[in-house]
């Protein structure tokens, strides 16, 4: 069975039949729902594109998952010591400014 939608909820049962055709009772029924646990690959190929005025633009190269949402770039000082986010979406380059 390969047509199962993440987070829609589906029933199951099944029945055996013997060698001359004839069907056993249905199971009784159990329900599911999968759901996406499945990290998307790492992405690859971090590089700067340029640096300007207070800026630098950067690319990668793009992931391969059906359902990617979109990336997190994330930047900081060499001092600091956390990092701060930006959600960037479905793109393969992204300019930080300052």
């Amino acid at each position: 069975m390969n047509n199962l939608t993440n987070g829609v909820l589906y029933n199951f049962r099944f029945k055996a039949k013997n060698s001359r055709g004839y069907w056993s009772e249905y199971t009784n029924e159990v329900s599911g729902q999968p759901i996406d646990n499945v990290d998307p690959p790492t992405p690859l190929g971090l590089k700067i594109n340029s640096v300007d005025d207070r800026q630098a633009s950067l690319g990668w190269t793009v992931v391969r998952a059906a359902d990617l949402a979109g990336y997190q770039l994330e930047y900081k000082t060499a001092e600091d010591l956390d990092w701060i986010g930006i959600p960037v979406g479905k793109v393969t380059t992204y300019t930080v400014t300052g």
